[in-house]
């Protein structure tokens, strides 16, 4: 996990920057206090993306928590809720975390977006099928994959070339669970 660094080449997206894109996201809306929803024991990548939402949040003096349980705990979000106060967004980890977690919200009568807002990562067909459709940072699969496909090859044809870390553009995509 960062910062070490393997001897393998990455192809991805910048995840720091991506959290970092959602916070200012959230600011621009009003949002003073965030929450950040993730699994326990979660990918360094969705640790960067929280390590970006609480940088961002640092520099604008913004306060951020974390709910460190399985999306659908609607214990931990009653225990939570009653330790740090109501959030006013909430960022999962992904957005199929996002989509479970706004039905543990909706169970403990809390509204998206009227109540809360609500964001997520990666751009899955369920952020746009979701009611309401969930505000994400894309991520850019196919190119991903053909990058990725690339520099397999380049590192074939040179295997003792130092590692590279090849970060592509990610998107933040607004949709209406971020809209007053």
């Amino acid at each position: 996990p960062p910062p070490r660094r393997s001897r393998y080449d990455i192809v991805g997206i910048n995840n720091q920057d991506a959290g970092i894109a959602i916070a200012e996201h959230l600011f621009a809306q009003g949002v003073r206090k965030i929450g950040f929803q993730m699994r326990p024991n979660w990918a360094p990548s969705v640790r960067n993306r929280l390590r970006g939402v609480r940088t961002a949040c640092a520099e604008q003096g913004v306060r951020c928590d974390v709910l460190s349980a399985e999306p659908d705990d609607a214990d931990a979000l009653r225990r939570f809720l009653r330790a740090k106060g109501r959030p006013e967004a909430f960022v999962c980890g992904c957005d199929k975390a996002a989509a479970k977690f706004r039905l543990t919200l909706k169970r403990a009568g809390v509204e998206v977006p009227r109540d809360m807002l609500l964001c997520g990562f990666d751009d899955v067909e369920i952020a746009s099928l979701m009611t309401p459709a969930l505000t994400t940072v894309r991520q850019p699969c196919a190119d991903i994959g053909e990058t990725l496909f690339k520099t397999l090859l380049s590192r074939m044809r040179n295997p003792t070339a130092p590692a590279r870390e090849i970060l592509l553009p990610a998107p933040l995509v607004v949709r209406a669970s971020t809209r007053r």
